[in-house]
Order: structure tokens, then sequence, then C-alpha cells
């Protein structure tokens, strides 16, 4: 069985669409759960048509205080991991996307492959490319990756810290993955880094070069629509803004550490170390950090950059 989570909030314009491409997934195999982080326009109502539409496959809860969307999709996963079957898996769904016929089926093919090779019994994750378009589901960019040149073959620890590439409306997980959710951070940047950071930890990730849904760019979701070109151009013209920007993640790495100090192993202990200590130390140790562990990001421009903010 295939659990899909969708976390809503004032989602009505996009959310019929996104039930609809998911009800015609080829495979069948699916529920679809709901959690609504109160809403206060139609977006129930549109869930409730669906769920009457189409019985038993349809389901909603409605958060009795408003959690945001991190803690909104971390809690609703290990609430949902927690009743799973041992090989049932999870996928994560935005409001407001569109799902192609083939992405249920394509990315349960890699984790069949990844469950193939490392088991069931330690954490997996799944994630994909997208193809960008706008408002009306016009192409922008048929890669999202391509779009901002990410190196997908790199996506170990350090680069991971340094980079988040995994995007969240693309993921499948499995139920070990879930169950390491019993302990909620609240300093995560985004559900999907959070998830990212488990999964390279303590299990294995495997991204699919390859389309599977279309995700909509429109005026309340910007996040990710700059190209390549333009994310460079930003960074250099305001250097002070972008080393900012990578102080704020070291807080994650902090929270990581404390939460899961008990079980992280040594030589990835000592990477989030360093990584979470970016802040404190001087000009050099920094420096010296980044090239040691390789905490690099996607491309030569982007890590010129890189070392001039820092």
């Amino acid at each position: 069985m295939i659990n899909i989570i969708m976390c809503t909030y004032n989602g009505e314009r996009y959310i019929s669409e996104q039930i609809q491409s998911i009800v015609d997934s080829t495979v069948k195999d699916w529920r679809l759960m709901i959690f609504d982080d109160q809403s206060i326009d139609h977006t129930i109502e549109c869930i409730k048509y669906y769920q009457k539409k189409y019985s038993g496959k349809i389901y909603y809860k409605i958060n009795q205080k408003k959690q945001g969307v991190v803690l909104n999709f971390l809690k609703s996963i290990y609430e949902v991991g927690v009743q799973m079957k041992e090989h049932d898996l999870i996928m994560l769904c935005d409001q407001d996307d569109h799902w192609n016929r083939d992405k249920i089926q394509k990315t349960a093919n890699g984790m069949k492959q990844l469950i193939q090779v490392y088991g069931n019994k330690i954490p997996l994750l799944v994630c994909t490319d997208v193809t960008v378009v706008d408002e009306m589901r016009n192409v922008l960019n048929p890669s999202f990756r391509n779009m901002n040149h990410y190196q997908i073959k790199k996506m170990d620890l350090s680069h991971l810290l340094m980079e988040n590439k995994v995007q969240g409306c693309t993921v499948m997980l499995n139920k070990s993955l879930a169950g390491m959710l019993d302990r909620l951070p609240h300093t995560a940047v985004m559900h999907d880094s959070w998830l990212a950071l488990i999964a390279v930890v303590f299990g294995r990730i495997k991204y699919i070069d390859e389309p599977t849904m279309q995700y909509r760019q429109h005026t309340g979701n910007l996040q990710g629509s700059i190209s390549y070109k333009e994310d460079v151009k930003n960074k250099f013209s305001n250097l002070r803004g972008q080393r900012q920007i990578v102080m704020k993640t070291t807080p994650q790495a902090t929270e990581f550490l404390k939460l899961y100090r008990d079980v992280i192993p040594v030589g990835s202990r000592s990477v989030i170390k360093a990584f979470a200590t970016l802040p404190r130390q001087n000009f050099v140790l920094r420096r010296y950090h980044i090239i040691r562990y390789h905490m690099w990001k996607s491309g030569m421009l982007r890590n010129i950059g890189l070392m001039v903010l820092i």
C-alpha cells in the first residue's frame, strides 16, 4: 500500500486538479491522507467532494492547532508510519502540483531497487526530478535539476548539508525512516532537508533523474523558480545576505546532532559538527572544514561565491 500524505493550507485553487492527477495514476494501490492546517478557504469542501466521489481512497484530518508546513509533514509522516505495515510506503504530496500518471510506479521501482540492495530495515528515500510549470501548467523548464545545475551524483552528507537537492513533493520513504521521526525538530529548514539528513546518515537515498510530476510556480510558491545564472548573480550581488542564508541552515545541523547524538555514526558526527559550528569558527577554520569535508554546492561559480561569502 502506498500512503500518500498531502499537507494542505488554503489550497482551494489547485487541490482538485492535484487530487485528480493522483486518482488517474496507473498504480491504484494507494490511499490519500490529507492533513489540513486549519484552512480558511474552501479546501475542506474540495476534499469532501473527492472523498465522496472516491469512497475509501481519501481521508482527511484537520489539525487541532496550526503546525506550519514543516511540522505538519513530519508529524503526519510519523503518525502514518506507526500505523502502516512493514512493507507499506509513504509518498509526500503538495496541494498545488500535478502528478504524471506513472509517478507512483517509477518512484516505487526506485524504492524496490534500494530494498533489493540494502533491505528494508534502514531508512530509505527516493526522490526525482520535476518539470517546472506556471500557474496554467505551461512548461517553464522541462527539468528542475538542469535549471539549477544540481549535481545529483553528489548526494552525500557533506553536500546535502550545504545544498539540499531533495524536493519534498517527489519523496517516497519507507517505514524505517518514518519511525525515526519519533523526535521532532524545531529548527528544520524544511521537511525535505530533514528527511534527507536522516536518510543519508542512517540509510540510503536514490535520485531518479527523470521528471515525474509538474511543479507549479505561482505567486504563493516561488521557491526554486529562478535559473542557475540568476541564482549565481543574486549571490554575488548580495554576498552578506547569502552568507546569512548559509548560516541560517546551521541550527538545523545543531538540532540534528542533539536529537540523534546517541545513534549518529562517528564519521557523520564529525561532518555535522563542523557544519553546525561554522558561525563560531574563524575565517581560516571555516574554509578548512569546507575543504576537508567537501561541503560544496553544485557548480564552480557557486563554490567560488561560497568561499568568498563564508
